[in-house]
């Protein structure tokens, strides 16, 4: 009895911090770090019971780059701090504040994954089928608290895309080919209904990263088809409207996006590399042309702080050394998506599947930073810094987990 009590503890407690944040904004919080509070606390409080019990030696060489990272941040503001009279040292001091019960909450995260394997696996799969579930609700007329654009907890298709991706990228990896191809289905089902670009995006990349070459080739000739007779009976002006950035009266999102690009160039040259510093972005910083036309359409405050994606946010506000980190990230990447590729064609053989989750986190968490993000504090950024607290963590036992193949899944 113990053990499925542990088991749904460690899933409602991965569900918190998946569905918290997002959830906060249906009740008035102003962003996702506001819903991110009450999640982040409770596992710091975990964390340092935990780090009582067995010590420093818990943390490993994640005690000497912890207080790297955070002198660096502090550093960079401090000497912007000292070059811009605009700079907002209140939203500097109360984010670095929250940046480290932040990392140490993330930290406890990755930490709770080196328990039970049971427990961690179910706890991953217990969460993707509340987010499945969530979406197809959705599909089927529910919508939470009559808002038009909510998806389950989420207040929108974009913050449901970017929590779902991380869980589905896990379950296509670690499934059969029949369960593969299943859960891929379900995911283009929910990503037309739903409308989201993100979504699409997501699921077609999820796609790419996990099947064959002849099977992707063989999906897009059934896929053309379909697609031309859905064209009679769907509206696809949503997802033309916004790959068109050549349209001299382009869509907002597409104008948000290239403000993104354009704001992060101009914020890296005119601070000569340096940045505006931590979580400054839209309190001053260089304004462009694309700036200009959001607002003449009264539009000039969406995506302001967050700059639509994290790489502009990043790059604004730290300059050549976040051009430096995205480098090494693009780098990581690349093995990170072929070590998953392998991975998804072994069917029957063994794996870690915890390595699993926290490198989908990590692989998903792209689209974050290059498409669309929520800034720094949110629900798959949570998820990220996860991540590479298990890739820096000490070497722990990992016992792997075994692919079943289609005969053994009947």
């Amino acid at each position: 009895m113990r053990k499925p009590f542990a088991s749904l503890m460690t899933g409602l407690a991965l569900l918190a911090a998946v569905v918290v944040p997002s959830l906060g904004l249906k009740f008035g919080a102003s962003s996702m770090a506001a819903g991110l509070v009450p999640v982040v606390g409770l596992y710091v409080f975990l964390f340092a019971a935990l780090c009582a019990l067995h010590g420093p030696r818990l943390l490993g060489k994640l005690a000497f780059i912890f207080p790297v990272v955070l002198a660096v941040v502090y550093a960079q503001g401090v000497l912007s701090f000292f070059i811009n009279t605009t700079f907002n040292m209140d939203r500097f001091l109360q984010s670095y504040v929250f940046l480290i019960i932040y990392v140490l909450g993330a930290s406890f995260l990755a930490f709770l994954a080196q328990g039970s394997k049971y427990k961690a696996d179910f706890a991953v799969k217990f969460v993707f089928y509340v987010l499945l579930l969530s979406g197809l609700a959705t599909i089927l007329g529910y919508r939470a608290m009559g808002n038009p654009s909510a998806v389950g907890f989420f207040s929108e298709n974009s913050h449901y895309a970017l929590s779902f991706l991380p869980f589905l990228l896990y379950m296509v990896v670690l499934s059969s080919w029949r369960k593969k191809w299943f859960f891929l289905f379900m995911g283009f089902l929910i990503t037309f209904n739903l409308q989201s670009m993100t979504l699409l995006f997501g699921v077609i990349t999820v796609t790419i990263f996990t099947l064959r070459l002849r099977q992707l080739v063989f999906l897009s000739i059934i896929a053309i088809p379909i697609l031309m007779v859905a064209m009679d009976y769907m509206d696809f002006e949503y997802y033309s409207s916004r790959l068109d950035f050549m349209n001299p009266n382009p869509n907002l999102s597409v104008l948000s996006f290239m403000n993104g690009w354009e704001r992060a160039y101009l914020n890296l040259k005119d601070s000569y590399g340096i940045g505006l510093g931590f979580q400054q972005l839209g309190f001053f910083g260089s304004e462009g042309k694309i700036f200009e036309a959001l607002r003449a359409v009264n539009a000039e405050n969406l995506n302001l702080f967050d700059g639509s994606f994290v790489a502009s946010k990043l790059i604004s506000e730290f300059g050549i050394l976040a051009v430096m980190l995205l480098v090494a990230y693009l780098v990581y990447l690349a093995r990170s998506v072929r070590w998953l590729h392998e991975v998804s064609m072994k069917g029957g053989e063994t794996v870690d599947y915890r390595k699993v989750f926290f490198q989908a986190c990590f692989v998903m968490f792209f689209i974050d930073l290059f498409l669309r993000g929520t800034g720094y504090f949110s629900s798959p950024g949570f998820l990220f810094i996860a991540s590479l607290v298990w890739i820096w963590m000490p070497p722990v036992s990992r016992t792997p987990l075994r692919i079943p193949s289609d005969d053994e899944q009947g």
